[in-house]
């Protein structure tokens, strides 16, 4: 890919790490608060009502982990297809070494891997 063609896909990513940074410590500081708000201590004097309750945003603050930990999960990829740009490698598949097609680029500018060596990693 050209430097021209480059460019546009280069600040999408960038867009897309920024805002993704912002929901990732945002999640952060929803499970930091949580986990203090719930360390109140001995449950046995707590009502069954307020129990439930508990378990409940026990409940959300594992959807939020598992949230924070896929948000992390696709920085580290927009991460590195930012350093293949850096390096001249992006546009690349890392399995194959073949050109990945546009329209996949276009689709996850963030792939490391053509549909075909993406369907043999899964």
């Amino acid at each position: 890919m050209t430097k021209t063609e480059l460019e546009p896909v280069r600040n999408l990513l960038l867009q897309l790490q920024r805002r993704l940074r912002g929901d990732v410590d945002r999640l952060t500081t929803e499970v930091s608060c949580g986990t203090e708000m719930q360390s109140g201590g001995n449950l046995s004097n707590v009502p069954v009502e307020d129990r439930a309750e508990r378990g409940s945003d026990s409940s959300d603050e594992d959807v939020t982990i598992g949230l924070m930990e896929l948000e992390s999960a696709r920085l580290g990829e927009i991460t590195a297809a930012l350093d293949r740009i850096a390096g001249g490698t992006f546009g690349r598949c890392e399995g194959c070494a073949r050109a990945i097609p546009s329209d996949r680029l276009s689709a996850l500018p963030f792939t490391r891997l053509c549909i075909a060596c993406a369907r043999l990693e899964h």
